[in-house]
């Protein structure tokens, strides 16, 4: 149990000195950066504290959990000059959804904080992944919580208005395009929206990606068989040759 110990007090130790690094790099005195370019480097701090959060919990750590109240006042400062990663904040709130290594009455408090930071994100428009995430860890059905479903619609419909038709056309296989009519379906059950008219779209797509896709198909196999044609004549001219060959000997 000792040597559990030293090994935690080690891991603890080295969390600590990683934890707090920033990301951002301005431009001045780095190199590879344009003027007015701004970098990021390492793990995002919505994902630090997610694995922090699952570490406290799989260890059953009072040390690790201890480093979770610094790491999340570190991501409140971070989000007053960077917007939240989307997709990294909600696997935070996966992380604290049953979580033991949070006080029960801070839990709350945390939870609904990244929330609200990542409501206000969505409601200015995000991607089709990040939503797709987003309504699967909060609440929007009707009277659950207006803002959230009232964020969630917001971000959809600028997903559709700007963004829709690029995503579409970024589909290259039969399995994105029913993974995209998967996404508005469930939109659709648990938003509200209006999604047929997309769906179709979709669908209209879809049949003519088929489409090319059979008629390449018939090229292909139209190509092959001449091919094959062609070195079936080779072959017998030159069976042929080697025949009139023998003949010749003889």
């Amino acid at each position: 149990m000792d040597a559990v110990h030293r090994e935690v007090d080690r891991l603890v130790e080295s969390i600590t000195i990683r934890m707090m690094e920033n990301r951002r790099i301005d431009r001045i005195g780095q190199v590879g950066l344009g003027q007015g370019a701004v970098g990021y480097r390492g793990a995002t701090f919505e994902r630090r504290l997610a694995v922090v959060i699952d570490m406290a919990d799989h260890l059953s750590s009072e040390a690790i959990s201890s480093l979770i109240p610094p790491l999340y006042a570190r991501l409140q400062q971070e989000w007053e000059t960077e917007c939240p990663q989307i997709n990294d904040a909600v696997d935070v709130l996966r992380a604290l959804d049953g979580t033991k290594s949070i006080n029960s009455q801070e839990l709350p408090r945390m939870k609904l904080a990244i929330e609200r930071a990542l409501l206000d994100e969505v409601s200015t428009g995000c991607g089709l992944d990040e939503l797709r995430e987003l309504v699967t860890v909060i609440d929007t059905t009707a009277g659950a919580d207006d803002h959230a479903l009232s964020a969630a619609r917001s971000a959809f419909h600028i997903y559709r208005r700007t963004t829709f038709e690029n995503e579409l056309g970024e589909c290259k296989s039969r399995k994105q395009f029913d993974g995209l009519v998967e996404d508005l379906e469930l939109f659709r059950d648990e938003l509200g929206v209006e999604v047929r008219a997309l769906i179709e779209r979709v669908e209209e797509a879809k049949a003519e990606f088929e489409e090319a896709e059979d008629a390449y198909a018939d090229h292909m196999e139209d190509e092959w068989k001449e091919r094959w044609r062609e070195e079936r004549a080779t072959e017998r001219s030159v069976s042929e040759m080697f025949g009139s060959l023998t003949s010749d000997r003889s």
